[in-house]
C-alpha cells in the first residue's frame, strides 16, 4: 500500500498533467481562434482585392450600356453571396469540429468550459467580423450605386452636351449653307452685273464705232473736199503759173522776132531802100513794116494760146509744179514720242492709245507673264485712219510676242480719221510707245 506522501506526489503529479494538457488545449484552441481569424482576415483581403478589382473594372467599363452594368452588379452580388455562403461553410465546419473537440474532451470541464469560452469568444469575433465586413458590403454597395448614379449623370451630361453640340453644329451648317447661298446670289448678280456691263460696253463700243465710222465718212467727205478744192487751187495756182509763163515767153520771142525783124528791114533797106518791103506786102515800105509786125505778134499770141490750151487740156500742174507738191507731201510727216505741245495731236494720239489698251487685253491675251522685256513699236497711221506700218523699234525678246503686238494693231484698224486741224498739218503720224503687259496693256511714253 502506498502512503500518503506516494499518494500526494500522485495527485501532484495529476495535477500538474492536468494543468499541462490544459495549457495544451488553451494554446491549440487559441491557435484555432487565430487560425479562424487568420482565415476571416485572408477572407477579409481576398474580398477588398476582389472589391478593388470589381471597382477598377467597374471605372475602366464606364462606356458600357445600363444593362451590362446591371449584370456585373449581379455578378458580383453573387460573387459576394458566395463568399458569405463559403464563410458560413466554414464557420459551420469550425463549429463542428469544436462541438467534436468539445465531445472528445468531455470529461475536462475546465478545459472544455475555457475551449467554450474561447469558442464563444471566436464566435463572436466571427459574428462581428462578418458584421463589420456586411457594412463594408454595404458600403461598397453604396459606393458601386453612387458611382452608377455619378456615371448616369455623366452620361447624362455627355448626351446633353452631345445634342447641344449636334444642335451647334446643325445650325453652324445652317448658317454656311445659308451664307454659301448668299455668295451664290452674290456671284450671279456680280456675273449678270460683269455681263450687262460689258453688253453695255459692247453696245457703246459698237455706237462708238458707228459713230467713229460716220464721223471718219464726214471727215473722209471733208478731207476728200479740201483735197479737190486743193487740186483745183494748185491746178488754177499752175495753170495760172504756165500762161504767164507762156505770156513771158511768148512776150520774149515777140521781142526777139522784132527784133531780128527790125534788124532784116534795116538790112534791106540798106540793099535797096523804099523797094522790096513795098513790093512784098503791096504797099509802101512803111505799110509793110507794120503789117510785118502785126504778123509776128499774132502768131506769137497764137502759139501762146494753144500752150494755154494745151495745159488746160491736160488738166493738171507742170511737171516742176507736181514735183514741189510732192515735195510738200513728203515733210506733212511727224513722229510722235510724248514730248509735242500740239493739243489736238496730243488728243488724237490720246484716243489712238485709249483703243489699244481697252481692246488690246482681250486681243493679246495672257502675255505678262511672258515678257521679260516691253517692246518699243511705232505705228505710223495714215489721215484716213489706216495703218501704214507697224515697226518693232526694240523686240521683246519673243517672236510670238511682237506677233501679238502687230495683231493687235492690226485687229483694231481701221482708226478714227485724222482731225481738219491736224489733216491740215500731217498726213502721216508716228506714233512711238512703250508697250507694258505686266498689269493689263499700257502704252506709256518715253523717258528723254
Amino acid at each position: 500500500m502506498r502512503t500518503g506522501a506516494e499518494e500526494g506526489n500522485g495527485a501532484s503529479v495529476a495535477g500538474n498533467d492536468a494543468e499541462q494538457r490544459e495549457r495544451i488545449e488553451q494554446a491549440a484552441a487559441e491557435q484555432r481562434v487565430a487560425e479562424t481569424r487568420r482565415q476571416a482576415e485572408e477572407a477579409a483581403a481576398r474580398q477588398a482585392q476582389e472589391e478593388t478589382r470589381q471597382l477598377e473594372m467597374a471605372k475602366l467599363e464606364q462606356q458600357r450600356q445600363e444593362q451590362e452594368r446591371l449584370a456585373a452588379l449581379r455578378a458580383q452580388e453573387q460573387r459576394q453571396a458566395e463568399q458569405a455562403l463559403a464563410l458560413r461553410r466554414e464557420q459551420e465546419r469550425t463549429q463542428r469540429e469544436e462541438q467534436l473537440r468539445a465531445a472528445q474532451e468531455a470529461q475536462r470541464q475546465e478545459q472544455l468550459r475555457l475551449a467554450e469560452q474561447e469558442r464563444t469568444r471566436a464566435q463572436e469575433a466571427a459574428e462581428a467580423l462578418a458584421r463589420q465586413q456586411e457594412r463594408e458590403r454595404d458600403a461598397a454597395a453604396a459606393l458601386v450605386r453612387e458611382q452608377e448614379q455619378q456615371r448616369a449623370a455623366e452620361a447624362a451630361a455627355r448626351e446633353l452636351a452631345r445634342q447641344r453640340a449636334a444642335q451647334e453644329h446643325a445650325r453652324l451648317l445652317a448658317e454656311q449653307r445659308a451664307a454659301q447661298d448668299r455668295l451664290e446670289r452674290q456671284r450671279q448678280a456680280e456675273e449678270q452685273e460683269r455681263q450687262s456691263r460689258q453688253r453695255a460696253e459692247e453696245e457703246r463700243q459698237q455706237a462708238e464705232l458707228r459713230q467713229r465710222e460716220v464721223l471718219a465718212a464726214q471727215q473722209k467727205a471733208q478731207q476728200e473736199a479740201l483735197r479737190r478744192e486743193a487740186e483745183d487751187a494748185a491746178r488754177r495756182r499752175a495753170e495760172q503759173l504756165a500762161q504767164r509763163q507762156a505770156e513771158e515767153l511768148a512776150r520774149q520771142r515777140a521781142q526777139a522776132e522784132a527784133r531780128r525783124a527790125q534788124d532784116a528791114v534795116a538790112g534791106q533797106e540798106t540793099v535797096a531802100p523804099g523797094a522790096g518791103a513795098g513790093a512784098a506786102f503791096g504797099g509802101s515800105g512803111l505799110a509793110g513794116e507794120r503789117a510785118r509786125r502785126t504778123a509776128l505778134g499774132s502768131e506769137l499770141g497764137n502759139r501762146a494760146r494753144e500752150l494755154v490750151r494745151g495745159l488746160g487740156v491736160l488738166g493738171g500742174a507742170p511737171p516742176v509744179a507736181r514735183t514741189i507738191e510732192d515735195d510738200s507731201r513728203q515733210r506733212r510727216r511727224v513722229v510722235s514720242t510724248g514730248a509735242e505741245r500740239d493739243v489736238p495731236l496730243r488728243l488724237y494720239i490720246d484716243g489712238f492709245r485709249q483703243k489699244i489698251e481697252r481692246n488690246g487685253t482681250l486681243n493679246g491675251g495672257q502675255l505678262g507673264d511672258r515678257v521679260r522685256i516691253d517692246p518699243v513699236v511705232s505705228v505710223a497711221l495714215r489721215s484716213d485712219g489706216s495703218v501704214e506700218d507697224v515697226m518693232i523699234v526694240r523686240s521683246s525678246g519673243h517672236a510670238e510676242v511682237d506677233a501679238a503686238v502687230r495683231r493687235i494693231v492690226r485687229l483694231n484698224e481701221r482708226y478714227a480719221a485724222f482731225p481738219p486741224n491736224v489733216a491740215a498739218l500731217y498726213d502721216v503720224i508716228e506714233i512711238r510707245r512703250i508697250w507694258t503687259f505686266a498689269n493689263g496693256l499700257k502704252l506709256l511714253e518715253e523717258v528723254r
